[in-house]
């Protein structure tokens, strides 16, 4: 899903309520929970991990994700709203970007780099619930 719901509430604190949807297999959402769930509990009995590996490698799943050739042929969609007191839309934005994948790996490149050069640790929270910071042209 997203970190919104981590980070959002506590930079922004009017607001009322943060919901995030993955709408990548709509049929799998009420699933994905209990299983993620599953197979975190798996990981850390003895053995856990390799037994998901090769649940993983027999599924065909290599356990990297998907190779750039596959990677290309889809992308991302993200529709952000932003609702006033009486529930009507008053923003809405919408992005589109490369694939998820891609999309993580390039975000941890740049962030590896911020941190190299000495541009990340400014706040005094860090992590997930960390406060926000707005990028712009201008770099972090």
């Amino acid at each position: 899903m997203g970190t919104e719901v981590l980070f959002l509430p506590g930079t922004y604190p009017v607001l009322a309520a943060v919901e995030v949807y993955n709408g990548w297999f709509p049929a799998l959402a009420r699933v994905a929970g209990p299983l993620t769930r599953a197979a975190s509990a798996l990981q850390r009995l003895p053995g856990g991990r390799k037994a998901l590996a090769r649940a993983a490698s027999l599924g065909g799943l290599p356990g990297g994700g998907p190779d750039e050739r596959e990677r290309s042929r889809s992308g991302s969609y993200t529709v952000a709203n932003l609702s006033d007191s009486r529930g009507y839309t008053a923003v809405e934005v919408r992005l589109q970007g490369p694939n998820v994948y891609t999309l993580t790996g390039e975000l941890l490149a740049e962030a590896a780099v911020a941190l190299r050069d000495g541009h990340a640790g400014a706040s005094r929270s860090a992590g997930a619930g960390g406060r926000v910071r707005p990028r712009g042209a201008d770099g972090p």
